[in-house]
């Protein structure tokens, strides 16, 4: 593993900055959502939301897969959003075996809301930035990104 040799300073600010980057973006997401449409949805119920989507029904291993998460997991989110009537469970006619889960009405405002949030924090990121400056920003992101997939893959086997 490369390390760059910055100054103490400059890796403590990038470290705060990065820690606290990432909460901020949770909290503000949830907060955000639940002031717009005035929901009480976690960011974990969010993301579940998110991995339904606007496009129909959606088997309950490709809920889970998009999450990562256990078919338990999957099934506790989405009673709990079933219970908040964001979402419905549909088992089609073809295999009763099959659980399908779609969102309601109340589950499209939400999964908007949050398209909105993301959209608006994408522009906001990139808003006075050039070209090559969007390619810096944006393969830094891949770095840090392929960074917390390899130590869920660690973290995971253990």
């Amino acid at each position: 593993m490369q390390r760059h040799s910055l100054s103490t300073h400059t890796y403590e600010q990038i470290n705060e900055l990065l820690s606290k980057t990432f909460a901020t973006i949770l909290r503000v997401e949830e907060k955000a959502i639940s002031h717009e449409g005035k929901q009480c949805l976690t960011i974990a119920e969010l993301h579940t939301i998110e991995a339904i989507g606007l496009d129909g029904s959606v088997a309950m291993k490709e809920i889970a897969a998009q999450l990562g998460v256990t078919m338990a997991t999957a099934t506790s989110a989405i009673n709990k959003l079933v219970e908040k009537e964001y979402a419905q469970r549909v088992r089609p006619e073809d295999d009763r075996r099959k659980v399908l889960v779609s969102l309601t009405k109340k589950g499209q405002a939400a999964a908007r809301a949050h398209e909105r949030f993301h959209q608006q924090m994408i522009d906001e990121a990139l808003s006075g930035l050039s070209t090559d400056e969007i390619g810096v920003f944006t393969d830094a992101l891949v770095k840090i990104k392929s960074f917390f997939e390899r130590q869920e893959t660690r973290l995971g086997d253990t």
